[in-house]
């Protein structure tokens, strides 16, 4: 495997991709979506080339707004039913759950991401509070951390108190090789360790979003051609073998389904999509709630 270092330079090439996710989040409605889209968008457009954003608009790919909505929602849904106060988003991104979630001053919010992406987010949380567009909480940290490197992240999760912690990933596992997944797993068990807790995480399929095989392929291929992760490779094969790679790590798994929140969605209908079709798209999409085994 490469060094630490060389894998942390290419995963920067994966934050146009964030970009596109935020994207599909402001179809699905989602709270401050819309309003971190709009400043992600102006970052974009000043530091990509107009040949280039043309080219990450592959990434947008609103067909999938509807998975992206409904892991979002389901793993909001899960970490509120955790009962923790002290939430951990590895990878997150352009999210907006800390910024909602933050709302309550009696939970603690820590984003961690490489440093690239948390200055940008940094920047958009700042110039939306500035605004008076999104609420300035003093409970939400936004702090550099990579998801392989243990230290990081325990040096992240410095303002929780010696309570238990919900560790999120979304959309992170999928970028790494089978190795590298083994050393973000090792990395949150040793959290819980610590913590005690809960992870969740949805990223353990990939379905078709009513697109041909073919196309799928030809999208996995533009995707490496970005950022550089083979997804084809990096997948699980089916939800079993997600199952058992955890369980072999040491964690006890326990299932949860896309379709707990079919009725919340939104974005399908902005898609011209049925119940019944929506229903048949998420009703592969599980998340992962885990916990330390014994």
């Amino acid at each position: 495997m490469d060094s630490l270092e060389q894998r942390t330079d290419a995963y920067d090439k994966i934050s146009p991709t964030a970009w596109g996710v935020a994207y599909r989040r402001t179809l699905a409605e989602i709270p401050f979506s819309k309003e971190i889209f709009d400043e992600l968008d102006k970052i974009m457009r000043r530091s990509y080339s107009a040949e280039e954003l043309q080219e990450f608009e592959v990434l947008k790919h609103p067909e999938a707004a509807p998975i992206i909505e409904a892991r979002f929602r389901l793993v909001s849904r899960l970490v509120k039913a955790s009962g923790s106060k002290q939430i951990f988003e590895i990878a997150a991104g352009f999210s907006s759950r800390g910024i909602e979630m933050a709302q309550d001053p009696s939970v603690e919010f820590v984003e961690a991401d490489l440093p690239g992406v948390i200055n940008d987010k940094r920047d958009i949380v700042e110039t939306l509070a500035a605004q008076s567009k999104v609420p300035r909480e003093p409970n939400l940290h936004l702090v550099d951390g990579n998801a392989l490197n243990a230290r990081e992240l325990l040096t992240a999760v410095i303002p929780f108190r010696q309570e238990p912690i919900t560790v999120v990933t979304e959309g992170l596992l999928r970028y790494l090789d089978f190795k590298e997944k083994a050393i973000v797993a090792a990395n949150v068990h040793q959290l819980l360790e610590r913590f005690g807790g809960v992870w969740i995480t949805p990223d353990l399929s990939e379905g078709l979003f009513g697109q041909s095989a073919e196309k799928i392929k030809e999208r996995h291929k533009r995707m490496k051609e970005i950022t550089g992760a083979d997804l084809t490779e990096n997948r699980f094969k089916d939800e079993q073998s997600a199952r058992e790679f955890f369980e072999n790590l040491g964690f006890v798994v326990e299932r949860h389904s896309c379709l707990e929140v079919l009725d919340e969605t939104v974005s399908p209908q902005k898609l011209g999509l049925s119940k019944d079709q929506t229903q048949t798209i998420l009703k592969d999409f599980p998340a992962f709630v885990m916990r330390l085994c014994g």
